[in-house]
């Protein structure tokens, strides 16, 4: 119970000190965000219930071993137990449980660490370092329709005209923003454009001329949209590698047309790579690109590429702003890396939240292991030193003293594998190609949890090969 009270007390504590350093802390988000998790009293309480409980059914369980014995036998025996009983006891059902459990955790911080390693490496389609984001409403300034187009040109002249920015560009979206449109695509020659007949559902963009080049997307057919591509132009648009192989089955695309509505036809005029667009574990989605000057479009993100940093940068940009109309508003003003970094946050809080809960599962696994294996120890000291007289090697001594934790760990370290698989399938939504199917996963989750035997098992083999023989039987 001691040991209970004085565990809920320090995890109280630490729990206090986590959450509110949680409170404190804001992401980098397009919005502002606060994460208030402070619990109330009641929670305490019942953690601390919690504990108090699991001392009194963990401590009434062994008793109930002194309850049942024979004062007789304990007195024949002079307090010594020689027997040992090999049936399977319920303090190993509970340590092989506690090591599958550890071994799952491991596991999946194994595997989480893993996806988001590939995540820094995967083709996102664009090249946001050193590109600066800047969000604004020309609407909400007082642009409608017409004027639109022409406030968003003064934009991108104001920025291209700061020193050291070497492209610059707009668009109503940026590829893993939060704000994403969608478009239903149907095949040439439709009649019906009801959505019974729909191809597929496509992620669309309206952009300006330059945007390619300035965003870093490959364009590999065809080419890029131009100031000609206006309003009274026929109608165009670029599409990626996946939107031309499902809407034509060939990337061989550039001069085709699809329609957009009854009597309505778009012409393809770019091929470009494919990228992630609305999350990174996505699979290839098609992307439509559409001439901004076609498709007016009041929101409007400012994309400034530049070799200077965002630091001295971002002042600059603010005041190109403000000098084209005091009135429009700035949504945000953020390095595409730093609005990147919102996107990969479910898949690093995934990894360090299951890393930390691996950690600590190891800790527990060792304490129970090392528990379980001195215990046992400690009951058969008589039967080593038995054996050692006889002549026993080494090996043989330690089958006998720690054969049953050695299974344990075996058997739920395999378990625990087996449901670690099991997870890394909900892993894989959240972290990018999550998957167990890695050897080097495997083998990580392997080596640990040999790791973790070992270190609990030291100090009682120690214990078991170090039995002084003469003492043991000065002491029967």
């Amino acid at each position: 119970m001691l040991v209970a009270i004085a565990g809920a007390c320090l995890a109280a504590g630490a729990a206090t000190l986590l959450l509110r350093m949680l409170t404190h802390w804001q992401p980098v988000t397009e919005l502002p965000v606060q994460l208030l998790v402070a619990p109330d009293a009641m929670l305490y309480l019942f953690a601390v219930l919690l504990a108090l409980s699991t001392g009194v059914l963990f401590g009434v369980i062994p008793a109930r071993q002194i309850w049942k014995s024979d004062p007789n036998d304990a007195l024949k025996s002079g307090g010594s137990v020689g027997v040992v009983h090999h049936r399977l006891a319920l303090r190993d059902v509970l340590l092989a449980v506690q090591i599958t459990l550890c071994s799952l955790l491991v596991t999946a911080s194994f595997v989480a660490l893993r996806g988001l390693q590939r995540t820094f490496a995967i083709p996102l389609g664009i090249h946001p370092e050193d590109v600066a984001m800047v969000e604004t409403g020309v609407q909400l300034a007082g642009y409608q329709d017409a004027g639109v187009p022409g406030v968003q040109q003064r934009l991108l002249d104001a920025v291209s005209r700061i020193p050291g920015v070497e492209d610059a560009a707009y668009g109503n979206s940026v590829p893993l923003s939060m704000n994403q449109s969608h478009n239903v695509i149907y095949a040439p020659g439709t009649a019906d454009f009801s959505l019974a007949n729909a191809r597929f559902v496509d992620v669309h963009y309206e952009v300006s001329p330059g945007y390619f080049r300035t965003v870093g997307t490959p364009l590999l057919a065809g080419r890029a949209f131009t100031p000609d591509d206006g309003a009274n132009s026929p109608k165009v648009a670029i599409v990626n590698r996946t939107f031309a192989k499902r809407l034509f089955g060939t990337e061989d695309v550039v001069g085709r047309r699809f329609p957009t509505g009854p009597g309505k036809e778009t012409e393809v005029v770019g091929l470009v790579a494919d990228g992630k667009y609305s999350s990174m574990t996505e699979d290839p989605a098609p992307a439509l690109f559409l001439p901004i000057l076609q498709n007016t479009n009041n929101d409007t993100v400012l994309l400034v590429r530049s070799k200077r940093s965002f630091a001295e940068l971002a002042p600059e940009i603010r005041q190109a702003v403000i000098g084209v109309d005091r009135a429009l508003p700035i949504f945000s003003l953020n390095s595409w890396n730093d609005m990147l970094g919102v996107v990969m946050f479910p898949a690093r809080a995934a990894t360090v939240a299951l890393g930390l809960l691996g950690a600590l599962a190891m800790m527990l696994a060792v304490t129970g292991i090392f528990g379980l294996a001195s215990y046992t120890v400690a009951r058969r000291m008589h039967e080593l030193g038995v054996r050692i007289a006889l002549g026993a090697q080494r090996r043989h001594l330690l089958r006998a003293a720690l054969g049953r934790t050695a299974l344990l760990l075996g058997v739920g370290s395999l378990a625990g594998l087996v449901l670690g698989a099991a997870a890394s399938r909900v892993l894989a939504s959240i972290v990018y190609q999550a998957s167990i199917s890695d050897p080097s996963v495997i083998l990580a989750a392997i080596g640990t949890m040999a790791l973790v035997g070992m270190v609990s098992t030291a100090l009682p083999a120690r214990r078991a090969m170090t039995v002084n023989t003469a003492q043991l039987l000065r002491d029967e």
